[in-house]
């Protein structure tokens, strides 16, 4: 477990930025948020400054997409799922893999 605390605020987890012990999760944190932008176009948290951002961060109950974006349901559960705050509950980079792997496994029998 790192101590560590480096990286964009964006893309830092909450435990990183709370400057507790962090593992493998606090990754996966940063993958559910260039996932989040890749497929709304937008950040899944923001604030007028660093400090701000990661007091959003911090105090978010859920994750919110926007209206406007049209999701599929697997999509919006595996953010949710990458963007969970307490690390215990979010996917392991074994669960990640599996998951993606299914997927596209399915995707490519049906086509």
């Amino acid at each position: 477990m790192a101590e560590t605390l480096c990286g964009s605020p964006l893309y830092m987890a909450p435990e990183v930025m709370q400057l507790h012990k962090y593992d493998a999760k606090a990754d996966l944190w940063s993958l559910g948020v260039i996932l989040y932008q890749l497929v709304t176009g937008r950040t899944p948290y923001n604030g007028a400054n660093q400090i701000q951002l990661l007091q959003n961060i911090l105090k978010s109950n859920e994750l919110t997409f926007p209206p406007d974006v049209t999701l599929s349901p697997d999509c919006i559960d595996l953010c949710k799922k990458l963007l969970r705050h307490n690390p215990v509950e979010r996917l392991t980079v074994e669960e990640f893999l599996i998951s993606s792997s299914t997927k596209t496994k399915t995707r490519h029998k049906s086509d």
